[in-house]
């Protein structure tokens, strides 16, 4: 089966974090009886101090009241902001329950250095 873009529409949700104790959550919203479907994530973590490993999470629903459904660990580098990054693209898609919205984080091990993060998430909705 083909899809066009009456059956599908896709979408890509970013979200940053910079400064201490904060995490980047890339969130796409719930849809009454449609299903999301993620193709991909991206993450970088940035360190201004020493570097400091960090984990990605991707959930189903949202990061409060979801089910982790993929972990990953990032390892942020230090000084000066070099950074690190994470991308995945899966190459079936991964569904997500009908109605629930779709979420990847990033939270740093540590929050006694400046970080900077950014979080994507991006996939398509499929038309009930």
């Amino acid at each position: 089966m083909l899809l066009d873009d009456k059956d599908c529409t896709s979408w890509i949700e970013h979200d940053n974090s910079y400064g201490m104790y904060g995490d980047a959550d890339a969130e796409h919203a719930a849809e009454a009886g449609e299903a999301h479907y993620v193709t991909g994530i991206m993450a970088s973590m940035k360190y201004s101090g020493s570097a400091q490993p960090g984990t990605v999470k991707l959930y189903d629903g949202t990061s409060s009241a979801g089910t982790v459904i993929a972990i990953y660990a990032i390892q942020g580098h230090a000084p000066s902001y070099a950074g690190n990054s994470l991308a995945i693209t899966f190459p079936h898609p991964i569904q997500i329950t009908t109605g629930n919205a779709v979420t990847v984080t990033i939270t740093p091990d540590s929050t006694s250095n400046n970080t900077a993060m950014d979080a994507v998430i991006m996939g398509f909705t499929l038309k009930a």
